[in-house]
């Protein structure tokens, strides 16, 4: 179990391909892995022989340089940011020791509020309530805020607020963290 598991974080899919259905797959057995792993005595599991912190760093790394293949109105689920979005949450539930240097120094908190669930939190200046802030696209088509959102569908922001829950779990320093990224 321990070389399957090493074996599947090093092949952690990297872009978004048109097999969607199978990065899930993949998705699935690396945390159903993870969840028998951290059921494993301590001594086994130095056998794994994973960074930890390293994996999770190139986790936030393919997150915030991840293009969301989501699209609003639809039900298709961008897999491989869910995916992402799990095994971080798994991992960082145990190993709270790398909660603060990930979800604040490495900026995954920062990115799940301000690109993945609410870009219009960081947006620029809002003319109105009830207009809409827009961003400038390169051939100068407007986008509006909303569809910068990574987060589109019902699943994907059930994973990214569920990481969020996690992370604020861990201690009262990222509990106060996350209030003061709120306000």
């Amino acid at each position: 179990m321990i070389l399957i598991l090493r074996n599947t974080l090093k092949a952690i899919p990297r872009k978004q391909k048109s097999e969607n259905r199978e990065c899930g797959e993949y998705f699935n057995l690396t945390c159903k892995l993870l969840d028998l792993y951290y059921s494993i005595p301590e001594e086994k599991k130095k056998l794994l022989e994973v960074d930890i912190l390293a994996l999770l760093k190139d986790l936030v790394v393919l997150l915030k340089n991840h293009k969301t293949s989501e699209k609003r109105n639809t039900l298709f689920e961008d897999k491989l940011m869910i995916g992402y979005f799990e095994i971080i949450r798994k991992t960082l539930s145990h190993h709270k020791e790398y909660v603060k240097e990930i979800a604040i120094d490495n900026g995954l908190l920062r990115e799940i509020f301000f690109n993945c669930l609410f870009p219009n939190l960081a947006a620029p200046e809002v003319k109105s309530t009830t207009e809409l802030p827009t961003l400038q696209k390169s051939d100068s088509q407007e986008l509006t805020i909303l569809d910068s959102q990574k987060c589109k569908t019902q699943e994907s922001r059930l994973a990214a607020y569920k990481l969020i829950a996690a992370t604020a779990r861990c201690s009262t320093e990222m509990q106060a963290y996350l209030l003061k990224v709120i306000k």
